[in-house]
């Protein structure tokens, strides 16, 4: 009976492991979802490496005066190109100073 009583806990925590895991592989999945989007979308990759990706709160943070409730609407319209990571809208920074200044000017480059 003891013996017994320790297998039924064993394959309990087995079960509970592999779900866990099945948790830890969707969510890299979903993670490596977004990044290939940005690659897609942009192009090489060593672009990507030189892009800066913000989310809603970072960008209103970047521009004073916009507040993450205008940004979100804008990305909502689509004045804001922008993509969707689970719940969470990301925006280039590139394409966040294009839409608000109408041009950008990456730090330290020279503009084309």
């Amino acid at each position: 009976m003891f013996p017994e009583m320790h297998i039924g806990y064993f394959v309990i925590f087995i079960v509970s492991i592999k779900n866990r895991i099945k948790t830890l592989i969707h969510t890299a999945k979903k993670r490596m979802s977004a990044a290939m989007l940005i690659l897609l979308k942009g192009g090489h990759e060593n672009d990507y490496t030189k892009r800066k990706v913000l989310t809603i709160k970072e960008a209103a943070k970047l521009i004073e005066g916009l507040t993450e409730y205008r940004i979100r609407q804008m990305c909502i319209s689509g004045d804001l190109p922008c993509f969707k990571a689970g719940k969470k809208y990301l925006i280039s920074e590139e394409a966040l100073m294009k839409a608000v200044f109408g041009h950008y000017e990456p730090e330290g480059g020279d503009a084309a």
